[in-house]
């Protein structure tokens, strides 16, 4: 992919984050940026902007300049949003995976816009927030999820802010396609690869068996499912 600009060997990189209102794009960015979380956030009325920079010693130690933009997801402002995805270079697709109809409108409206809008050979990826809620949702359906992420050829991610539980994933393998347009997602490879960057000289890493998933694992349900339900769900989706 053709970076938008190169200063000092730094890339910078612009991401929009689309998605209804309240599925949690200002607490991936807050975790992302600030390693923060805020249990009861502000909706955005207009759009934020943070940054955060990652070194790729898989490609030469090149540094991508994230330039990250939370947009409103309230109706009455979605025509203001195109302004902030016209040159995007990678588009992060936010749902709530305890409320089936945020993916219907990421799905049915969001990425539209996206494919209507966007610069072509812009970057998707797909979060599905609030993993860390797992609950009993018939309407729910991870299939429906994956394929449509592989329809669209999107890096797909169960992410939640709350329990910092892929959101560095997601960040660092779309980081890897926007420096090789090539770049083949791990999940989608068997056996998985590790991907390792760096943020303020902080080492990340995509190997999901250490401290993310500890986390998880550890926490209190805030539902009742059984012992054997959760286990199966920790391995899907986290």
């Amino acid at each position: 992919m053709n970076n938008d600009s190169n200063t000092d060997g730094i890339n910078v990189c612009k991401v929009v984050l689309l998605g209804e209102s309240y599925v949690g794009k200002t607490s991936i960015i807050s975790r992302f940026v600030y390693d923060f979380f805020q249990e009861n956030s502000i909706t955005t009325t207009g759009a934020s902007y943070a940054t955060k920079n990652i070194r790729f010693k898989d490609y030469n130690n090149q540094t991508v300049k994230f330039e990250i933009w939370d947009t409103v997801g309230q109706e009455k402002y979605r025509s203001l949003t195109q302004i902030f995805y016209k040159d995007a270079a990678i588009a992060i697709l936010v749902f709530d995976i305890t409320k089936y109809k945020t993916f219907i409108e990421m799905k049915n409206y969001w990425y539209p816009q996206i494919k209507n809008y966007a610069p072509k050979d812009i970057i998707i990826g797909i979060a599905g927030h609030k993993c860390d809620l797992i609950v009993e949702n018939e309407q729910f359906n991870e299939n429906e999820v994956k394929d449509f992420a592989n329809v669209i050829g999107a890096i797909f991610r169960y992410t939640s802010a709350k329990m910092c539980i892929g959101i560095s994933e997601l960040f660092l393998n779309l980081g890897c396609k926007y420096l090789d347009h090539d770049y083949i997602d791990p999940e989608s490879r068997r056996p998985k690869t590790n991907i390792v960057g760096e943020i303020g000289g902080n080492r990340l890493s995509n190997n999901k068996n250490v401290n993310n998933n500890d986390k998880f694992q550890n926490r209190k349900q805030s539902v009742k499912l059984t012992k054997e339900k959760v286990n199966e769900k920790k391995k899907k989706w986290c």
